[in-house]
Formats: C-alpha cells, structure tokens, sequence
C-alpha cells in the first residue's frame, strides 16, 4: 500500500514540475529558464528536480517525449497507408495540445526533437507496412522516396505548427496527400 503513494506522489512532483516548466515557457524561451527559477516558482527543492532530470532542456525532452508516446498510440501499428489519414491524425493531436505544441516548438530549442521524431516513426511504420521486392537498388530506391516524402510533409507541418495551426488541419492534409500522390501511387498501392 505503502508503494502506491509514494508512486502517486512521485507523479504529482513531476507534474508540477513540467507543469511550472510549461507556464514559465510561456514568458520566456527554454534557454532562459534556470533549474533555480523553475524549482523555486514549483516550490519543490533542487534535489528533487535532479532526482528526475538532469538539467531544464532534459525535462523538455521529457515533455516532447510524453507528446511523443501520445501520437504514436495514436497511430498504432496497423497502419491504414494513406498519406491524408496518417498526417489526420496527426495534426489532430497537435490541435488537441496545440497551447502545448506551440510553446515546445516556439520557446524551445531550435533543435526540437518532437516532429522529427513523429515523422521518422511514421516512416518506419510505412515501410514496415510496404511489400517490397525486388532488386536491392530498388528497394534503396524506396528508402529515398518514403525519406522525400516525410521530408516534405515535416516541413510542411513544422511551417503549420510555427504559424499558429490556422489552416484547416483539412487543407494540409490535403495538401500533403496531394503534393505526394505520386509516391502513393508508386510504392503504396502496389
């Protein structure tokens, strides 16, 4: 019984914690923020912050990551290969956190990992689902194409997220699935 509280508590401090560290981004970006200024505003004592994080960007990545697992749930491993319902939903997740997703991505570091990350597993996911056969160079031929393709639809999602998500998630779903219906066509409906 014992365990079970000090897990509840466990939680409640680190969502404090990632909680202070979400208002703080709010006014100011993640290079700013001192462990110091975060833990005095989550008035919770240096060790402790250390006994989960090592520094203020590792308790971003931390957050990205939580986003992270949330969008790969999302997905799943049975994949129905179609570029608009992928990136669907996608960006419906990003829209649900959207205060969540503009602040990492905005007030973080330049480097953030998160869409990165969401678009090369969506990249393993499609080539997992691809029945390739053939001769190796076609097959190096496809890694090239799926790593175009996710290229693109990155930066074409990045842009949307830096621009406030004002577009309808419809246009550039559907504008992803346009710009890459010929790589659909090619290596997915086979």
């Amino acid at each position: 019984m014992k365990e079970k509280k000090e897990d509840r508590r466990i939680r409640y401090t680190k969502h404090l914690i990632q909680d202070t560290l979400f208002e703080l981004l709010q006014r100011k970006n993640l290079e700013e923020i001192s462990v110091t200024e975060l833990c005095s505003n989550a008035d919770v004592n240096r060790g402790t912050f250390y006994k989960y994080y090592s520094d203020v960007p590792d308790l971003y990545h931390h957050l990205e990551d939580e986003l992270y697992e949330q969008l790969k749930e999302a997905l799943g491993t049975g994949l129905n290969i179609n570029p608009e319902s992928i990136f669907r939903e996608i960006l419906d997740i990003l829209l649900k956190n959207k205060e969540m997703v503009s602040i990492l991505l905005q007030k973080g570091p330049d480097n953030s990992r998160l869409v990165p990350k969401i678009m090369e597993y969506c990249k393993e996911l499609v080539f997992s689902e691809i029945n390739l056969s053939g001769d190796g160079d076609y097959i190096k031929q496809t890694e090239y194409v799926i790593s175009y393709y996710f290229g693109g639809a990155e930066a074409i999602v990045m842009r949307w997220v830096k621009e406030g998500m004002t577009m309808p998630a419809d246009t550039i779903c559907r504008l992803i699935g346009d710009l890459n219906k010929p790589f659909y066509d090619a290596y997915l409906r086979r």
